[in-house]
């Protein structure tokens, strides 16, 4: 008899932990989508200035400090070595600037949010050298909104076998 009560009352308090935790789940946002957006924009902006400056401290103040990128083809790049060496080969490659798009924001929480949006990347004399779609999970830090995972591809047409 000891032993159901027992088992009884474990399963009540699990229900009850069960309800309490659920209910934390569904408590209001604190984060105003609108100023979300903003500073979206303003780390669009700080990023796209990097590529026309060739700043890597600009470029590193978009992203978390446990940001990644995570470019097609190739592994994640994690870490400030990793990330400026991602950055050192987009310069080299010839990006100077780039344009974002943002098509939509999904699953905001006032701690994280998705961007689902396009780019086109501009070479010096503002010539198209890539367009393209990405996906960019958005951290909410200290300092503000910065990008915590960073996902793209290119739009140019693959044929299979890697061939275009």
């Amino acid at each position: 008899m000891k032993s159901i009560t027992i088992t009884t009352s474990a399963l009540f308090l699990l229900i009850i932990l069960s309800f309490n935790a659920h209910g934390a789940i569904r408590q209001p946002l604190k984060t105003d989508s609108a100023l979300v957006k903003k500073d979206i924009a303003r780390v669009d902006s700080i990023y796209a200035k990097a590529f026309a400056q060739q700043d890597t401290s600009l470029f590193l103040k978009c992203y978390a400090t446990d940001g990644a990128i995570m470019p097609p083809g190739r592994p994640v790049l994690s870490g400030k070595p990793m990330m400026l060496a991602f950055f050192g080969f987009a310069c080299k490659a010839g990006v100077r600037g780039i344009v974002f798009t943002t098509k939509g924001l999904y699953g905001l929480t006032d701690h994280y949010v998705t961007e689902q949006g396009q780019f086109e990347m501009f070479d010096d004399q503002q010539k198209t050298i890539a367009k393209g779609k990405f996906l960019t999970i958005w951290k909410k830090t200290p300092q503000g909104w910065k990008m915590f995972r960073d996902m793209f591809s290119d739009d140019a047409a693959v044929a299979l076998g890697g061939k275009k």
